[in-house]
């Protein structure tokens, strides 16, 4: 049977991405001392859907962190809306290591160590994190692409002194089903989302997106994004950090035939 230390690494990529480097604090004079509640709310509405249809690049670093083992890599990613997103990993030596394909239905992850090809659907990894997800979410997860309502906003908060502010979302629907609430953290000047918090409503788990930006890297896109979240009450973190992004390019991929195919499905 597929062991739950593997479904970790599907996980782990199906969520992937960055590293953490903090963030600039501004200086007591840049520094705003007062929020207009109503021009940051109409602000925060404005349309923050994806932009860029594709994605690509080649010159990645991917690093997990799983129970005090780390392992880093180099990776290429694709991804296209509403069709796909494709991450392989490789050595520094250029050694293909495995890759992860995601779409719409379901889930592959190729291991090129032990020559084996994963197939999972989103019930079934939704299960094994405790988090439900399908791929929808897991797409604007990669590229910090939110969308917020009015009417499915229950208040906002700011920090005039640290220049943020928190949207707290109502509940969110992931296949018909109540099932997460959200909160939303944003830098005030320049705008950009800084943290993205999905919580449970099934079990206590929760999972914490940590996003940067950089203007001179990519205006749509994050540099940096480290996840955190605990597995089997164990803590985990991924990190993947962008060198270079190309928007409105991609690359082509076909999954390995040679490779013996397993379907994982969730027991308890």
């Amino acid at each position: 049977m597929y062991p739950r230390t593997k479904v970790l690494i599907l996980l782990v990529l199906a969520l992937t991405v960055f590293s953490c480097s903090s963030l600039k604090k501004k200086s007591n004079d840049e520094r705003i001392s007062i929020i207009d509640t109503n021009d940051l709310i109409e602000d925060i509405y404005m349309d923050r859907n994806i932009l860029v249809n594709e994605f690509y690049t080649d010159n990645a670093q991917f690093r997990l962190d799983y129970n005090g083992q780390l392992r880093s890599l180099k990776a290429s990613y694709a991804y296209k809306l509403d069709s796909f997103i494709y991450v392989k990993l490789r050595t520094p030596f250029g050694k293909s290591v495995a890759s992860f394909i995601a779409n719409p239905k379901s889930i592959v992850f190729e291991d090129y160590q032990i020559e084996r090809a994963y197939f999972i659907d989103y019930e079934t990894l939704s299960q094994l994190i405790r988090i439900p997800i399908n791929f929808n979410l897991l797409q604007k997860l990669f590229i910090a692409s939110y969308n917020l309502e009015k009417s499915n906003v229950d208040f906002v908060t700011s920090d005039s002194l640290s220049s943020d502010f928190s949207v707290y979302k109502k509940l969110s629907y992931i296949n018909d089903t109540v099932t997460l609430n959200e909160i939303l953290h944003f830098n005030l000047n320049p705008l950009f989302i800084k943290q993205w918090e999905l919580h449970s409503q099934e079990s206590d788990n929760t999972f914490n997106a940590t996003y940067e930006w950089n203007n001179n890297f990519s205006k749509v896109h994050p540099k940096y994004l480290d996840i955190l979240f605990n597995y089997d009450n164990t803590p985990v973190e991924i990190e993947f950090d962008f060198k270079s992004i190309y928007p409105d390019s991609l690359i082509t991929y076909k999954l390995d035939t040679t490779l013996m195919p397993e379907i994982i499905l969730f027991k308890e």
